[in-house]
């Protein structure tokens, strides 16, 4: 378990990370989101003890990162994909850590085959695509066989298969009891394999708890609907009170209200329909809304070309 308590961290004026509390439960797959410059890194630098919080405090399996006797046999991390020697070859590298961590050589070659590295365990770091590179990290975060895993961005540079791959492999970690923070800004990914979220923003806590109830409150459900005469069911709707948007497929989105109403609405002015749903959203769109006033670079809006701006 990781328990994050009131931590900050300032650099200069500004403050990466303010006041920031959450936990980190075993047995499940975390997903740690926010912005660019929302703290995530540095929170995670501050949990294996790369950086130095200015206040709070952070305890990894029930003591701080500095006090564990064994680091690397209770937390792994891949925090960044460039850390090992470019001159070492994989194989070598990780039989240099091992060494230096009392682990076996063989738990090396073990591991280089479990990540797909075993036919280019010899190869130079420094030739390796960040891909590769990234499956490597993956490798030294599981060298000691750890409790606790922490991921920063694992999925950057690698390709579909290697993205499955990682989700599989999460999902196992979670299954076996460990403890699992991941960050990323692959929200189609994390949708289908973080259990629960911890978002914020400008170093700030925005929300904790279960992904589908994150998603339940934050995104906006829509009532989508087809009918004989869209446009009178639309005109109907619009009488009543409700948001109505035409869809370029044709099908009325409605918000503020429930599928039972639009029904009644639509049976009451005689209209026959041919599809009616709610869809509840979805995690990018939760994370958009909640984070729509953190973002610390905005770009200017894409207007398609053809489109006139309003």
């Amino acid at each position: 378990m990781i328990v994050v308590e009131g931590l900050t961290k300032r650099f200069g004026e500004k403050r990466a990370v303010d006041r920031l509390s959450f936990t980190v439960r075993p047995g499940v797959v975390t997903g740690f989101l926010g912005p660019n410059g929302a703290g995530k890194s540095t929170t995670m630098r501050m949990i294996v003890g790369l950086d130095r919080p200015d206040a709070g405090s952070v305890l990894v399996d029930g003591r701080p990162y500095a006090e564990l006797s064994a680091p690397l046999r209770t937390v792994g991390a891949l925090l960044d994909a460039g850390w090992a020697r470019p001159r070492h070859s994989a194989r070598t590298h990780l039989r240099w850590v091992a060494s230096l961590n009392g682990i076996s050589p063989g738990r090396v070659d073990e591991l280089l085959r479990l990540v797909g590295l075993g036919e280019v365990a010899g190869q130079r770091v420094g030739t390796l695509s960040l891909g590769m590179r990234q499956r490597l990290g993956m490798a030294m975060a599981l060298l000691g066989d750890p409790r606790i895993l922490l991921f920063d961005e694992p999925m950057n540079g690698l390709d579909p298969e290697g993205i499955r791959w990682i989700r599989q492999l999460l999902r196992q970690f979670a299954t076996e009891g460990r403890t699992v923070l991941v960050s990323s800004h692959l929200l189609s990914e994390m949708a289908i394999t973080a259990d629960e979220v911890v978002v914020i923003g400008a170093g700030r806590l925005i929300a904790s708890g279960p992904t589908a109830e994150f998603v339940e409150h934050a995104a906006q459900a829509v009532v989508v609907v087809r009918a004989d005469d869209t446009e009178h069911l639309a005109g109907e709707l619009r009488r009543a009170g409700h948001q109505v948007e035409t869809r370029p497929d044709g099908a009325l989105a409605v918000t503020g209200t429930t599928a039972r109403r639009v029904g009644q609405i639509a049976a009451g002015c005689g209209e026959v329909l041919h599809e009616l749903r709610t869809d509840h959203g979805s995690l990018e769109e939760a994370f958009m809304r909640t984070t729509r006033d953190a973002v610390e670079y905005r770009a200017a809006d894409v207007v398609p070309a053809g489109v006139e701006e309003r």
